[in-house]
């Protein structure tokens, strides 16, 4: 889930360029929740791409304010969701469909990275949750 230094990728999430196609929508907010969704950005896409090939896992925080530019972690929640990727597609048009599934909920200590992407150190509030399989092999059957 995490690093053995209790790090992981975090991302902004709900983002430019992430659509929600799936009735419920922003993504996966609740540990063992899954989502599909649309994502349209270039240098989000490579981000999701290599954390789906290095079976990583990302933690996604939302910003405090949707209206205002994030500059710094000030910007954001402390408190977020491990998200594992479940399936990443490139679609024809250039965009990426990209299943997730929250595993734990976790806070937000300190951004240890910036590039590539940010990697921060975390701390895990809830432990993982089991898996949700029929719902995985409809959101997968979705997208092929």
């Amino acid at each position: 889930m995490i690093d053995e230094k209790n790090e992981c990728v975090v991302a902004i999430w709900p983002q430019s360029g992430v659509t929600f196609p799936d009735p419920e929508p922003r993504g996966p907010k609740a540990p063992s929740k899954m989502s599909l969704s649309i994502v349209s950005y270039p240098p989000t896409i490579a981000m999701v791409e290599d954390v789906y090939r290095n079976q990583e896992s990302v933690g996604l925080l939302a910003r405090r304010r949707a209206d205002v530019p994030v500059q710094g972690p000030q910007d954001l929640f402390s408190i977020g969701t491990i998200a594992g990727i479940e399936n990443f597609t490139r679609m024809d048009d250039g965009k990426a469909a990209v299943i997730m599934r929250g595993q734990a909920r976790f806070r937000l200590l300190e951004v240890v990275q910036v590039r590539p992407y940010p990697k921060a150190q975390v701390e895990l509030l809830e432990g993982r949750y089991p898996a949700d399989e029929a719902r995985l092999e409809v959101l997968t059957a979705s997208i092929s």
